[in-house]
């Protein structure tokens, strides 16, 4: 049993946990306390387990499914084992193929991980490029009718109202899936936007 719930933690994103359990979580991973009334977020998620500065609880996932459900930590265990299919709780499964199983959930939240990290950088990346272009479009504008329009001033009339689109449209007001297709269709255009700004050495 204990190997079961040691497994259960060490397995399951807790920040993808929480999104199942309707919780939300902003981007610097801080969310309304669960364990009590509040309307500033004071709950943070760190290291796979979760902290509320405001009343002290905390824990790991399963005790986080606990006190979002009012349940047993082995219910919370058992309803966590469901969730993701692992399948620990089952009695016909052997220690091979409850070892398959977790390394099969680890594999699945070390790419939750990754896609966070990546998400975190491109929310960077694609703030700092619409700064870049309002910059470009307030300090190369022309002064004067016969003045010779600026390459910069040109491309920022081009793309900052799509970069600002984007921007508002996936990491302002996106969700999950927003941001997954987002990194399906512009990860390369995101790559290559963080190279530019490097060599530019914008950091406005």
């Amino acid at each position: 049993m204990t190997g079961a719930f040691e497994a259960i933690k060490h397995s399951v994103n807790i920040l993808d946990a929480a999104a199942r359990m309707g919780v939300t979580v902003d981007r610097h991973g801080k969310a309304l306390c669960f364990a009590h009334a509040e309307k500033t977020p004071s709950l943070s998620f760190k290291g796979n387990r979760w902290h509320c500065f405001g009343c002290g609880a905390g824990g790991d996932v399963v005790d986080m499914v606990a006190a979002i459900q009012g349940i047993t930590g082995l219910e919370a265990a058992k309803q966590l084992d469901a969730i993701y299919s692992l399948r620990l709780f089952d009695e016909q499964a052997d220690t091979a193929e409850i070892r398959r199983r977790v390394k099969q959930a680890q594999a699945e939240r070390d790419r939750l991980e990754a896609f966070k990290e990546w998400e975190r950088r491109a929310c960077i990346t694609w703030s700092t490029y619409c700064r870049m272009l309002e910059s470009w479009k307030r300090d190369y504008a022309p002064k004067g009718s016969d003045d010779e329009w600026d390459s910069r001033f040109c491309d920022a009339l081009r793309k900052l109202d799509y970069a600002d689109y984007i921007f508002y449209e996936v990491f302002i007001n996106g969700d999950f899936e927003a941001m997954a297709r987002f990194y399906q269709t512009h990860r390369q255009e995101v790559k290559q936007l963080e190279q530019r700004i490097r060599q530019i050495g914008f950091t406005g």
